[in-house]
């Protein structure tokens, strides 16, 4: 997808939904710029956090600051929409687990991430 295009957005979930299978669920819309819209898919019931360290400029569009830990969830045969800033070379997220029940972290990791599609699998299978 480039430039300025109508899309079908149905059409287009249809069409790439064999990219909304565990664990990210995710398909990358558009990413050239500096936002990337991605559709997640259910079901995903994943039990990592995630969590942003630096301030994003659409905060105001979030239930959450940055820093906040955020668990994201899907019921099978939904779509969710996701619109996310571009990543600064220095900047990283985290995933985060914690002891069943508790608050306590179990493990978690940091990394720069370009690309959800590719990155986050490998570091929600450790």
């Amino acid at each position: 997808m480039s430039g300025l295009e109508i899309v079908d957005i149905d059409r287009w979930v249809e069409e790439n939904k064999s990219s909304f299978v565990p664990p990210v669920c995710n398909k990358l819309m558009f990413g050239a710029g500096q936002l990337k819209i991605m559709f997640i898919g259910g079901p995903n019931q994943r039990k990592d956090y995630h969590i942003e360290r630096e301030k994003s400029p659409l905060d105001q569009m979030y239930l959450h600051p940055s820093r906040i830990p955020h668990s994201p969830q899907r019921y099978g045969g939904t779509v969710g929409l996701v619109i996310e800033r571009e990543r600064s070379e220095d900047e990283v997220d985290g995933l985060r687990y914690y002891v069943d029940g508790t608050i306590k972290p179990l493990w978690e990791e940091w990394f720069h991430c370009d690309d959800l599609g590719t990155q986050l699998g490998p570091v929600i299978k450790k």
